[in-house]
């Protein structure tokens, strides 16, 4: 629990249980890894997580609708079934592994890469609006499964669409 001032992971760190930021800053390194193995990461009322460029891997909840979670150049990967909820917030590049089942909270705006490797759930209509200046701002893995989705382009660049059954395409 991080709870008051400014805490910086200076290497890889393996968090066994839940992450909670309630009213501090946790800076992850700029390249080491971050993963919870079991439990959740959220970030309360004043808490702020900063990923800068590290991989940040969750087995479980990732909650950050009432703190700040500032992605840098970061990939958020979720390793286990469970919730995505950025609301007010967004993530640079987001990965769902394969055999993982993530219900969006919020609809998430991701301004890089999106990752399916694994199924969105049908709960609450699941969008992703896609905001990055590159041409493959989606992949979808062997196994990852679009037609929950709705997905927006919105980044003025040339895209190339994965070609599957989506729920939805804004482009």
């Amino acid at each position: 629990t991080v709870s008051a001032g400014t805490s910086t992971l200076g290497s890889a760190v393996v968090v066994t249980n839940a992450l909670i930021a309630t009213g501090g800053t946790l800076n992850t390194s700029a390249v080491f890894s971050f993963a919870v193995t079991a439990g959740t990461v959220t970030i309360g009322a004043s808490g702020i997580l900063t990923a800068n460029a590290s991989t940040i891997t969750v087995n479980g909840n990732f909650t950050s609708n009432a703190g700040t979670f500032t992605p840098g150049t970061s990939t958020l990967t979720l390793a286990a079934t469970g919730t995505l909820d950025l609301t007010g917030d967004s993530a640079y590049s987001l990965t769902i592994n394969a055999s993982v089942t993530t219900t969006f909270v919020a609809n998430p705006t991701i301004s890089n890469v999106f990752t399916l490797n694994g199924v969105v759930a049908a709960t609450n209509s699941p969008s992703v609006t896609l905001t990055g200046a590159t041409a493959d701002p989606f992949v979808l893995g062997g196994a990852g499964d679009a037609s929950n989705l709705v997905l927006g382009y919105r980044a003025s660049v040339d895209y190339n669409v994965v070609g599957t059954t989506y729920r939805g395409l804004s482009i």
